[in-house]
């Protein structure tokens, strides 16, 4: 399952979704950040921010990743290439995954 995912633009604006399809995640990229940050864009608006990665739990089963709030609701950049977002969300959830692990509650 993904995560939740709530980004910002560069000037601020939220966008969020709300998915446990991989896919249709990847769909929401491809159409935003194209629009979001334009080609030729300066390069000083930076990066596209993930304000928040929440898990979901849409079958009732358990969280797809541990729902550490030291973790979840820290800000982070994702590149503006919509074919590199998800394996980003990968990483920073392999992170997140480490830090939980190195520092238990």
């Amino acid at each position: 399952m993904m995560p939740r995912v709530e980004m910002r633009d560069p000037f601020g604006m939220m966008f969020r979704i709300d998915t446990g399809i991989p896919g249709m995640l990847q769909a929401w990229f491809e159409e935003w950040l194209p629009k979001l940050y334009r080609a030729g864009t300066e390069r000083d608006f930076g990066d596209p921010v993930i304000m928040s990665v929440y898990p979901l739990n849409p079958d009732g089963t358990g969280y797809d990743w541990p729902a550490d709030t030291r973790y979840i609701s820290q800000p982070f950049h994702i590149p503006r290439d919509p074919a590199r977002a998800l394996d980003a969300l990968a990483a920073r959830r392999a992170w997140i995954d480490e830090q939980i692990k190195a520092n238990p509650r």
